[in-house]
């Protein structure tokens, strides 16, 4: 298919063209051309003003407004053609290299921070967090836990920071805390990070590096009603 070498209807002025042969084929070959939407190299020289036709080196469609071809549609690439003909929204998906995060659940919301110790005892101070989800790894956070009362917590035990969702089984931790007016620390030449426990929903609080690499803070390392917790963020796997 291509463009019409004339594109009018003959009528009985024009010579020869009026045979009912010649009249055919040239009805067929505007036919045709309409078919094909004026394909060529270039606008076709019959184009008026709303004519559309398609560039055939290019598979570039263009709207003739009369004074300029306006672009209406681009050629499609052959990546375009393989998302194109994919049955469904997974076949697009795996065209494209898309793995599961991308048709992931992603939630978000508030839980309730405590302060515990490893026997279960609560602490009066609490605060709010604040959590969104991307299927099942969770992005946690609060800051301002002020002033945090270890009264009625065992000195020894283990600090415990509660979370949103119990971790899972293989779950691994990226994160960082920020203490303020900490009292006796354990070993020196440390940072502390928070250290998810896998399948628990909470977290205890680990020195890392120095001589105490690894390290759990305990109840005494937090001075009563004067300790703080500045800022606390994790990134886990939840059950």
């Amino acid at each position: 298919m291509s463009q019409a070498t004339t594109w009018d209807i003959p009528n009985a002025k024009t010579a020869g063209v009026t045979e009912p042969v010649n009249f055919m084929a040239r009805l067929e070959n505007m036919l045709n051309a309409q078919l094909s939407q004026h394909r060529g190299a270039t606008r076709p020289s019959y184009a008026v003003a709303g004519t559309v036709w398609v560039d055939s080196d290019t598979d570039t469609v263009y709207l003739y407004d009369g004074a300029s071809d306006i672009e209406i549609v681009s050629g499609i690439t052959a990546a375009g053609a393989a998302l194109l003909d994919d049955a469904d929204a997974a076949a697009q998906r795996t065209t494209l290299g898309l793995g599961s995060a991308a048709v992931a659940d992603i939630t978000s919301g508030t839980w309730s921070v405590t302060f515990s110790d490893s026997s279960a005892n609560t602490s009066a101070t609490t605060g709010t967090g604040y959590y969104y989800t991307i299927g099942s790894l969770v992005f946690a956070h609060f800051d301002d836990l002020f002033n945090i009362s270890t009264a009625g917590l065992t000195a020894g035990d283990l600090v415990r920071i509660s979370l949103p969702f119990s971790a899972a089984a293989n779950s691994r931790t990226i994160g960082h805390i920020a203490l303020n007016a900490m009292g006796s620390m354990t070993g020196s030449g440390t940072t502390q990070v928070p250290r998810v426990n896998a399948s628990a929903n909470f977290a205890n609080i680990v020195n890392v590096g120095g001589t105490s690499n690894l390290a759990g803070l305990v109840v005494s390392n937090f001075t009563t009603g004067v300790s703080d917790i500045l800022d606390f963020t994790v990134i886990y796997e939840k059950a």
